[in-house]
């Protein structure tokens, strides 16, 4: 009889010295970003202020010392606060604070209005609590950028010091601004960098920069290092390179990933064991109040133990053909690409090994919000939620691993079984975060008109091979029932 924390070959556990390698370099990288004091060690507190009778909440990052200058940055549509998490390092390098807090409204006309009014009591709360005269600069990414720039335009010209439109296109508040710069990543499929040109010439008060990435599109330009070190020193008035952001983002995403592989592996261990790994993964989640970013790397972690063992070896693969895929398609469907195909050929491959490590970054932050927003208990230590994942991952550790077993028998763990069992686990992902929407309220017409050309130019290609494979894996796993159906005896 199998028991849960057993090491079978059908749930491989590491042997002591795997173990000791995983703890080496996780510590290692650990203290490498606890000791990073470019923006990383900015102290990260709560901030909250109400509007026509509801609470908003955000984060402040703010480094050490008096808080002089804020930026209020501004997500988009179907977004949360924590995509600003690695311009808040960049602008605390720079002796600047960060406020940003997710906002519930959808940017419609009527939205750009509210929205606005949100910034402008966000405001007036940092300025209570902090500084009555605090200078501020904003920054906003997508269907943040209308909101930002309607409040920029009737802000007190002795306070108001900079705005950074972030893969975004100018409005007609922009005449109003005369410090203003503009970011995007060549690749951005929702506001093309030749309409944003445009709309910068007809509504910029004069001739606005526009700084270009070829390294992201429209998902992962708020992870790029080339252009939110572009803003943090258009904000700050500085010159950094943009290597530094690029390490402390790479920190992270591989933190990320040996948290959920030492998950994965911590699944086969022993309740004993698996209790002190949760313990220790609560306490980088609690840790993350005073930080923000050890949240990320808690979640994946207690996830990656739900998960269980996965094959290495095949999933690497299957991971690199489906985000190579996907940059391929983003490229070709690009405008910008094709036009200058000729001298951005070259940044091909630094863009296709950037884009991997951008959306691990992306997912683990979004992981984090679903996390903390999916609360209805509001805990401020560790939300329930995580408390649930947490428990499940003592109880029923290696969770698919256990319905397999449960449902099927031992051909149903075979290699083409894993690939179908995968690729019906990123279908449900996807589908579920779609229900999540809905619920958010976010599924409107004209966004689902939008998302389906967004989906077009990013998922084309990366969906068809997943379905060619599932279709695949199919049909060999019936081949092989039949085949064994009609086999003598």
């Amino acid at each position: 009889m199998t028991v849960a924390g057993s090491q079978t070959s059908s749930n491989p556990g590491w042997r002591g010295r795997d173990w000791t390698i995983w703890l080496m370099i996780t510590s290692l990288l650990l203290v490498t970003l606890f000791l990073d004091t470019d923006g990383l060690d900015s102290r990260v507190t709560t901030e909250r202020f109400t509007l026509d009778g509801r609470t908003y909440e955000g984060r402040l990052f703010s480094p050490d010392g008096t808080m002089k200058e804020v930026v209020l940055a501004a997500h988009g549509t179907n977004s949360h606060r924590e995509i600003f998490m690695p311009l808040a390092w960049e602008c605390a390098n720079r002796g600047i604070s960060l406020f940003t807090f997710d906002s519930p409204t959808v940017t419609t006309d009527e939205g750009v209005g509210i929205r606005s009014r949100e910034l402008e009591a966000a405001l007036s709360a940092l300025r209570a609590s902090h500084s009555a005269l605090l200078a501020f600069h904003l920054a906003g990414h997508s269907d943040g950028v209308p909101p930002s720039l309607a409040f920029a335009g009737r802000s007190h010209p002795s306070l108001f010091r900079s705005m950074s439109i972030l893969g975004s296109f100018a409005t007609t508040d922009s005449k109003q601004i005369a410090t203003v710069s503009a970011f995007a990543g060549t690749l951005d499929q929702v506001f093309p960098v030749s309409e944003i040109r445009e709309s910068l010439d007809e509504y910029a008060a004069s001739q606005t920069q526009l700084h270009l990435s070829r390294l992201s599109d429209h998902f992962t330009e708020q992870y790029d290092p080339v252009l939110i070190t572009g803003i943090a020193d258009f904000i700050a008035g500085t010159n950094h390179s943009p290597l530094g952001a690029a390490r402390r983002l790479l920190g992270l995403a591989l933190l990320a990933v040996l948290a959920f592989l030492g998950g994965t592996r911590a699944a086969c261990r022993s309740a004993v064991f698996r209790l002190c790994f949760i313990g220790c993964s609560l306490a980088l989640w609690h840790l993350g109040n005073r930080l923000e970013w050890p949240r990320g790397p808690a979640v994946l972690s207690l996830l990656g133990m739900l998960a269980g063992p996965i094959p290495g070896g095949t999933s690497l693969r299957f991971i690199a053909v489906f985000w190579s895929l996907m940059a391929i398609n983003v490229s070709a469907a690009s405008t910008w690409f094709r036009d200058h195909i000729s001298s951005d050929i070259i940044w091909a491959p630094l863009m296709m090994f950037w884009y991997l490590p951008a959306w691990i970054v992306k997912l683990t932050l979004f992981l984090v919000s679903l996390v903390r927003r999916a609360d209805p208990l509001a805990l401020d230590a560790v939300p329930s939620p995580l408390l649930v994942i947490a428990g499940m991952a003592l109880v029923v550790p290696n969770l698919p691993g256990r319905l397999g077993r449960m449902f099927g028998s031992t051909a149903s763990m075979s290699h083409d079984s894993r690939q179908r069992t995968l690729a019906f686990l990123l279908v449900s992902i996807m589908a579920a975060l779609w229900v999540v929407r809905f619920f958010q309220g976010f599924l409107r017409l004209e966004i689902l008109e939008s998302m389906a050309g967004t989906y077009l130019r990013t998922l084309l290609l990366p969906a068809s091979w997943l379905l060619w494979k599932s279709i695949s894996a199919l049909r060999t796993s019936v081949g092989n029932e039949q085949s064994r159906n009609i086999s003598p005896g």
